[in-house]
């Protein structure tokens, strides 16, 4: 019975972390080249070539707001600068200004379709309104003009994960990895993706492709080691739940799940000092629900282990 109750208990352990690293974070804003913009013909107004050349100027320095001015008396003189109106959106997106973002691209797009960058940028704002349908009809109409920019693809896995799109979002990951095989977050996304999927051996790899690319990433390697469990590979997931700890000593969670396999596998001893290093962390950590928790448990251990002895 002590048994089966610890195998939960692992479980549960397992499905909190392996939610811990999904990606979605913040999508990449595109800017524009400068070096692009200079050589660029946006007007023949050369007073608002000036406006528009010094935004970019105050831009690229990282004064937002010195350029968001400048932007805006270059449209005030030539209203059909659509890069000066995606600038604008730009400058709006990183200050959290998400509808009026929504705007400045809208404009930009319809003096210029063409404009990937403008589309790519839309698609974030609305992803950050919740707008999930229009945030990838944006990332679509951007890979339709470039469909080079890894980003795209990714933000756009991102949202059809969330609307529960598993097929669609594998395949816009895979996209993204192909065009960036170095592209970590993809590669995370992928594996959780796959994983849910069912597609474990694929999952496995993909996790394990993340763990050479970003060692620091312990996440990743725990939920490696927490899908080798799950598929009845408990040497692997020892050798991984290792690595996870050589790489982060003071997790707890590696030290804990650690411990529970190696409980399930009949090594107390060692099942035992795994969850007691675990303890000593969350302690350090000022975590005391999850130490007395642990002290229970390790006592419930001793109880069992006194009793088969």
């Amino acid at each position: 019975m002590l048994k089966q109750i610890f195998y939960s208990h692992l479980l549960v352990i397992v499905t909190a972390v392996f939610f811990t690293p999904i990606a979605v974070g913040k999508p990449a804003i595109s800017l524009p080249g400068t070096k692009q913009l200079i050589q660029g013909v946006y007007t023949q107004d050369l007073e608002a070539a000036g406006y528009f050349q010094e935004g970019v100027n105050r831009y690229t320095e990282g004064n937002l707001a010195a350029a968001y001015s400048a932007f805006q008396k270059a449209v005030e003189r030539d209203p059909s600068i659509a890069m000066a109106y995606h600038y604008m959106g730009n400058v709006l997106l990183q200050n959290g200004r998400n509808a009026d973002a929504i705007a400045e691209f809208s404009k930009a797009i319809q003096l210029d379709p063409s404009l990937a960058e403008a589309h790519y940028n839309l698609g974030i704002a609305l992803y950050r309104q919740g707008r999930l349908d229009d945030a990838i009809a944006a990332y679509q109409r951007s890979i339709a003009i470039n469909s080079r920019n890894p980003n795209a693809y990714y933000n756009m896995g991102v949202a059809l994960y969330e609307q529960k799109q598993l097929d669609g979002a594998i395949d816009a990951y895979r996209q993204a990895i192909a065009l960036n095989p170095r592209k970590v977050n993809a590669l995370l996304n992928l594996a959780i993706a796959l994983e849910q999927q069912g597609n474990f051996d694929e999952a496995i790899e993909a996790y394990q492709r993340v763990t050479v690319l970003d060692p620091k990433l312990v996440t990743a390697q725990i939920s490696l080691a927490n899908l080798l469990v799950q598929q009845d590979r408990p040497e692997e997931a020892i050798a991984a739940y290792n690595e996870a700890i050589r790489r982060q000593p003071k997790d707890p969670v590696a030290h804990y799940n650690l411990g529970m396999l190696l409980y399930e596998e009949g090594k107390l001893e060692n099942a035992l000092s795994s969850l007691r290093r675990a303890r000593k962390i969350y302690e350090d950590q000022g975590n005391n629900s999850k130490a007395t928790e642990l002290t229970e448990l390790i006592n419930q251990i001793k109880q069992s282990w006194e009793t088969k002895k």
